[in-house]
């Protein structure tokens, strides 16, 4: 069966030869074959496994998305994913991609604080200058 899991600028994994889904969802875990009816769910963040028709087992750790299940196959969305055959180097990339995202997310604080206190100081200088036109 057909495998899409696509983030917003790229396409994860596109294939024609998965015979096996296994995720989770709010109800708990499945696994989807081919010519599993139709279905859609919201999944959490997580790690899938993905069987090859050859048996190759692959892992794709996603931030959570949406899973669509239809007669083309299965297409997953997600705001980040990556795809690997072993678990221990998926985890790493993983850990390396939350650390970039906090560091991004701390300078973004940093700018906006930055950001306020000039706003701040420039709202207090203006109030001043009005109060002495008035004196």
């Amino acid at each position: 069966m057909r495998l899409r899991l696509l983030a917003p600028l790229a396409t994860i994994i596109d294939r024609s030869d998965i015979a096996e889904v296994q995720a989770h969802d709010a109800s708990g875990a499945f696994g989807i074959r081919s010519g599993h009816a139709p279905f859609l769910t919201r999944l959490p963040p997580s790690v899938l496994t993905l069987r090859t028709d050859h048996g190759l087992v692959l892992y794709a750790a996603m931030a959570g998305g949406l899973l669509r299940v239809d007669r083309e196959g299965v297409l997953i969305t997600s705001a980040d994913a990556a795809v690997g055959s072993e678990l221990a180097p998926l985890a790493a990339r993983v850990a390396a991609a939350q650390q970039e995202k906090q560091h991004r997310q701390r300078e973004g604080d940093a700018q906006e604080r930055t950001l306020h206190a000039a706003l701040l100081h420039h709202l207090l200088d203006s109030v001043s200058g009005e109060r002495m036109g008035e004196a």
